[in-house]
This record gives structure tokens, sequence and C-alpha cells, in this order.
């Protein structure tokens, strides 16, 4: 088991380190807000490729923008109100690090108003890897494939079980973990799927605020070190585990994958990516699953 938690680690680092040595998440503001009649207030932060998250909870109706401070431009325009919610990714930018941002918030009523307002800047990690927007991606999902692969051969090869227990507890750890997270960002922040995971991060206070490593690298890596150990503690379950309840645990584990891949292409509208990794992590999956059952089929 340590052997395939180093190696994907080594995935991840490869998978990542081009966005972690730049790019992390900024909270912009957490507190309460008082502000006179057309007040405004501001707040200044860098963005490449990140979300703003936040929710903007008024006594009275507000507005929020968020204005590319070199240029004056709007990114983001939410429509005025007092309760509100953002998740938006702002693409930007190709071809330089970062570009200096304002979020603002605006009283544009005739009394005073007061907010509770908390925004963050989650670097968005996904968006980078599916539009390729930094080099080494496509590389690093080869070198990924290839290292899982030579865990799994390494596995059979070994031929050490895992109870069957075990392995249904760690496959459904790896998963309630993600879907929950995923469904309290898509609540609080109302964009689910892959956006509401992303926005989850924003809150989970156990993951600290730094100018390095993104929430979304670390959930990045946290993830599929635990699809990694789910998958080969199911792989190694083969040997002592009723084969339909090994066949149906080995098909959630793959499934895993293609679902995500599938949140993943539809919310950013791009397949070349999501579908390399997809294939990358459940081909090796589905062989090993293959090559088992021929072999129990031999021996029966």
């Amino acid at each position: 088991m340590r052997l395939v938690v180093a190696v994907t680690a080594c995935a991840v680092v490869l998978l990542t380190s081009h966005t972690a040595l730049a790019h992390g998440d900024d909270r912009l503001v957490s507190d309460t807000l008082m502000l006179g009649p057309g007040e405004t207030v501001a707040f200044e932060g860098d963005i490449h490729y990140h979300r703003l998250v936040g929710r903007f909870v008024a006594d009275a109706p507000v507005e929020v923008r968020l204005i590319q401070t070199d240029t004056g431009s709007t990114a983001i325009d939410l429509d005025p109100g007092s309760d509100l919610a953002v998740n938006q990714l702002v693409r930007c930018c190709d071809g330089r690090a970062w570009s200096p941002h304002q979020l603002v918030i605006e009283n544009t009523g005739a009394g005073p108003v007061t907010v509770e307002a908390k925004a963050t800047l989650v670097h968005d990690d996904l968006a980078v890897m599916v539009y390729r927007a930094e080099s080494g991606t496509a590389e690093s999902v080869v070198v990924m494939g290839a290292l899982w692969v030579w865990a799994l051969a390494r596995i059979r090869r070994r031929k050490s079980s895992t109870p069957p227990a075990r392995a249904i507890r760690t496959v459904g750890v790896v998963l309630g973990s993600v879907l929950t997270l995923g469904l309290y960002g898509a609540v609080r922040y109302r964009a689910g799927s892959a956006p509401g995971l992303l926005a989850g991060l924003a809150d989970v206070p156990v993951l600290p605020f730094n100018p390095i490593v993104s929430r979304a690298s670390l959930l990045m890596g946290l993830a599929m070190i635990g699809w990694a150990v789910a998958g080969a503690r199911w792989a190694k379950a083969g040997g002592v585990m009723p084969r339909r309840a090994w066949v149906a645990l080995g098909v959630l584990v793959v499934g895993a994958v293609v679902v995500t891949a599938a949140a993943v292409g539809t919310t950013y509208q791009v397949l070349g990516m999501p579908l390399a990794m997809a294939l990358t992590a459940a081909i090796p999956v589905l062989v090993f699953m293959a090559v088992e059952l021929k072999r129990r089929h031999v021996e029966e």
C-alpha cells in the first residue's frame, strides 16, 4: 500500500507542480461591513484562472462587481440583491502570471446597509488543466497513467490480499467525502458539479490560505491519492471477495472516474483532457478486472 501511495503522490506532484509554484488562494473579505448611502468599499486581489467564490447577505440590496484594475473592465457583475452568491471563473490571464482585480461592494440605496460579506479567490486548477493554460498538463497525465499501470501490475505479482470490508469502507469514505464537500458548495454557493466542489473548499478551515499551493491542488492530490488507495485495496481484495461483489465495487471505482470526467467536461465545455484522464485511470482498472476474472475462472 505504501508503494501505491508513493506512486500516486509522485503523479500528483507532476500533475500540479506547474500551478503550485505560483497560484494560491486569497481571502478577499470575511467581515461585517456597514455602508452609508452611496458608499463603496473595495478589496484588492490578483487573479490567474481563479474563481470568485462568495456570499453577501445584507439588510438592503447591494451591488457586487469584480473589476480588472489595470483596464477598468468588469469581469463579474451581480444583479443587485440582499442575498447574493457567486461562484464564477475568471479566465485570466494567458501569457502572464497575475492580473490585479478589485472586488467592489456598493450601497446604491438611500439608507445605510449592513453586509455580511465573505469572498475568496479560489485558484481553479481544473480550469488550468482542461484549457491547458500552462505547460506540462498533457505530459503529466501520461506519466500518471504509466505509474498507475506499474502499481497495479506490482499488486498482481505480489498477490497479497485486503479484507473485503476494508476495501468497501475505503471506497465509501473517498466517494462520500468528495460528494459531501461538493453538495455543501453547491447549496451554499448555488453552483453544482465541479464548481460546487471547488467552492466548498473556500470554507474548509483545516486547509490554510497561502500564496503558493492552492486548495484545489490539495484537493486534487488528496482525491487522487484516496482514489488510488481505494483502487489498490479493491484490486487486492480480488482473491478473497465474492466475484459479483468484487466486480460491482470495481465498477464503482471506475464509475467515479467516468462521472468526474463527465462533470468536468460538461462544466468547462472541453472534452480532451477530462477524457484523457478518465481513460488513463479507468482502462488499467478494467484490464486488471478482466485478467483477474479470467484467472479465477481457470482456477475454478
